[in-house]
């Protein structure tokens, strides 16, 4: 997709970015570290203006809980990832995973 038809179907390319994520979170052969730190990176550059409300809010919301999870790490390098226990990744990719399905309802 190139930018001008993201800029024009801003919630086709987020529901784009949230299969793609939510592909990847589900994704067995992966590390659990591995799998937050792509999904998250497939939400990279989302353009928020020009969604619904309702689904501008939802994304925002769950962005805000998976930076709450976080905030418990100094991240600086993607390696860093592998150093959150098992149960703050499984959080945020519950947390992905739920978004990504609401954003998929256009919803």
């Amino acid at each position: 997709m190139s930018w001008n038809e993201d800029v024009a179907n801003p919630l086709g390319d987020l529901q784009q970015r949230a299969k793609n994520a939510a592909a990847i979170a589900n994704d067995q052969s992966l590390p659990r570290s591995e799998r937050v730190l792509q999904s998250l990176q497939a939400f990279a550059g989302v353009q928020l203006t020009g969604l619904p409300p309702g689904i501008c809010r939802a994304v925002e919301k769950h962005f805000v809980a998976v930076n709450q999870v976080l905030a418990k790490y100094h991240l600086e390098e993607d390696e860093d990832y592998e150093q959150m226990t098992e149960s703050d990744l499984q959080e945020i990719l519950n947390i992905l995973k739920n978004s990504a399905a609401r954003i998929a309802r256009g919803k």
